[in-house]
C-alpha cells in the first residue's frame, strides 16, 4: 500500500479534533492536530493548531512512528498505523483517508503538516 502523502482523520474515540498527517518518502512524518482552529472573522490568542513530527518505519505490516516533538506538541500522538481492506490507515481504531481536513476559512497550506527539520 502506498501511504506517503497527506492523510486525515476526523475526531475519533477520545480524540475530540481532526488530525492531518503527512508521510514523506524519506522516513519522516509531520502532523497537525486541529484542536480548536480560530473561527473566520475572529482574533484568537492561539491558532489551536498543534504541530509535531518524527520518523516512521515499516515493521511486520505496521507503520511505526517515533515522535520527535515539535514547537507545540501536547500528546498523546499516534504510534502505529495498519492498513485496512478499504485502503485506509487505521490508528487505535480511528480511520485515516488520503487528503486533508481544512476548517472553514483556512487555506490548505495553513493545515498541511510540514517538517521543520
Amino acid at each position: 500500500m502506498e501511504f506517503t502523502g497527506d492523510w486525515t482523520s476526523a475526531a475519533c474515540g477520545g480524540r475530540q479534533f481532526a488530525r492531518n498527517i503527512h508521510f514523506d518518502a524519506d522516513g519522516a512524518y509531520s502532523a497537525i492536530d486541529l484542536m480548536s482552529p480560530c473561527p473566520v472573522g475572529t482574533q484568537c490568542l492561539t491558532s489551536g493548531l498543534m504541530a509535531y513530527e518524527g520518523i516512521w518505519s515499516v515493521e511486520n505490516d505496521t507503520l511505526e512512528l517515533r515522535d520527535m516533538g515539535g514547537t507545540s506538541a501536547p500528546g498523546p500522538h499516534p504510534t502505529s498505523f495498519r492498513a485496512d481492506d478499504l485502503g485506509r490507515l487505521v490508528e487505535s481504531g480511528c480511520p485515516y483517508t488520503k487528503g486533508l481536513t481544512v476548517p472553514d476559512g483556512y487555506e490548505p497550506s495553513k493545515v498541511t503538516p510540514k517538517s521543520v527539520r
